[in-house]
């Protein structure tokens, strides 16, 4: 049989406090850096109570300030799921096909 190890609970209590004192830092400056790659590469944040509100610790970027407002994305991203990215991704394809082939039209037209 595997004996248990004993571990103090004061042990494990400090491993915990001082996992935490350095994780929560590094993921504020992580969360900084990203939004920072994302801002050079001309991605702007959405305004608070827009796409994926629902999440406290998330944060919309867009290139086109308008899809922040956009009703039918904001329906589909309520919650930042990985799964909505991939809807949204599709819609924003569908209407861009959209687009294109109405211009085809009009010049044809």
């Amino acid at each position: 049989m595997t004996q248990l190890i004993k571990v103090p609970i004061k042990v494990i209590i400090i491993t915990v406090v001082l996992s935490l004192i350095v994780a929560i830092p590094v993921q504020i400056f992580e969360f900084g850096r990203l939004e920072h790659i994302a801002e050079s590469n001309g991605y702007l944040a959405c305004p608070p109570f827009t796409i994926a509100s629902s999440g406290m610790t998330m944060e919309a970027m867009v290139i086109n300030e308008s899809l922040c407002t956009d009703a039918e994305i904001n329906r589909i991203a309520m919650y930042g799921y990985f799964h909505e990215l991939e809807r949204v991704d599709k819609l924003l394809k569908t209407r861009e096909r959209a687009l294109g082939s109405n211009r085809e039209e009009q010049g044809n037209g």
